[in-house]
């Protein structure tokens, strides 16, 4: 019980701050189920006559929102790895990261650190293309969309090779050390077989496929199927987070009103035996007369009957110190009250 009383603030700011996070996670949930309802409702074509006859006959020649499937393949060339030669890209992404060794003051150890150095990103435009026919659709913006996970095509660690006498002790002084450099290519291989979602138009005999308006532009290895499962994944552990921190933020609150409660109807007293006590017969019958000519501060009518801890003040009479939360002396917040006892 005492450990519940010392929670007063932590209760009302936790509470209220995980009712918050519980409300931004709450907005994610929705848009994630929104998003993968709206999947459940799209059509999946190939890239060939069938997307060509639908389209021609469509409003405007636009499919709002549709999944097609096809085969990655550059418009003109393709990007070349600088590390392995035979890669043929079409997203190229290379990062360098600096692995560091960091004198921690706090634990008196060296931890190993790494911090990113530099990150490049290059792409070249290409379509989906039809295995059985001539037909290709390009896909606009490739670097806005959602859901594409690169190739591993290059991982490189290299040890720094042994400096001066001077520079390691400057190192060693400054407590860093740059022990190697690590150098990560991915990317996205010509001829992998993509599922692409958004807006297709054809225009002057070209199909495009680009970024829907309101939704949520995907380009994935994955089929549609295997998309609305992953979405639907997201939406679960979303529900359960959301309902994590609105439960925690409820109890929190929980703790804090019925604490409120409890001193305000006398129950934050010493100890148990006191509980019996606080009550107006045995202030009237019992407490000191010491403090008969002093009232108290607040209604100025009945005596003094209580010691405010842990202030320690005498200043108040049992019902006003019961509808007040901090000491009218000194401010201090009331953690408890105890009657005075005649001696």
């Amino acid at each position: 019980m005492t450990f519940l009383f010392q929670m007063d603030g932590f209760s009302l700011v936790g509470g209220l701050g995980s009712l918050i996070v519980a409300g931004f996670c709450y907005s994610a949930y929705r848009n994630m189920q929104d998003v993968a309802s709206h999947l459940r409702g799209t059509e999946t074509l190939d890239v060939g006559v069938d997307l060509f006859e639908k389209i021609k006959t469509a409003p405007n020649h636009t499919l709002e929102y549709v999944a097609i499937r096809g085969k990655a393949k550059a418009l003109e060339s393709t990007l070349q790895s600088n590390n392995v030669p035979a890669a043929k890209l079409l997203i190229q992404s290379t990062t360098v990261y600096e692995h560091k060794a960091e004198w921690i003051r706090s634990s008196k150890l060296w931890h190993d650190t790494k911090s990113l150095l530099s990150k490049t990103v290059n792409h070249v435009s290409f379509s989906l293309n039809s295995a059985n026919s001539h037909h290709r659709v390009i896909v606009d913006e490739p670097l806005s969309t959602s859901g594409l996970e690169y190739d591993s095509v290059y991982n490189n660690y290299e040890p720094l090779k042994s400096s001066s006498m001077s520079d390691s002790l400057i190192q060693w002084a400054t407590g860093e050390v740059t022990k190697g450099f690590q150098t990560i290519e991915d990317g996205l291989l010509e001829g992998t077989s993509l599922t692409a979602v958004g807006k297709v138009t054809l225009r002057s005999g070209i199909l495009k496929i680009k970024n829907p308006e309101g939704y949520e532009y995907i380009l994935s290895k994955l089929p549609l199927e295997g998309i609305i499962r992953d979405k639907t994944k997201s939406v679960r552990r979303w529900k359960y987070v959301t309902v994590g921190f609105a439960v925690t933020g409820g109890l929190l609150l929980l703790i804090w009103y019925f604490k409120r409660r409890w001193r305000r109807s006398g129950w934050v007293v010493g100890n148990s035996d006191a509980l019996d006590l606080m009550n107006d017969e045995w202030f009237d019958e019992n407490i000191s007369l010491q403090g008969e000519e002093q009232p108290c501060v607040i209604c100025l009518t009945q005596r003094r009957n209580v010691v405010i801890l842990n202030c320690g003040h005498i200043c108040a009479c049992r019902s006003c110190a019961m509808r007040v939360d901090i000491c009218p002396i000194c401010r201090a917040r009331i953690v408890r009250l105890v009657p005075t006892y005649q001696s």
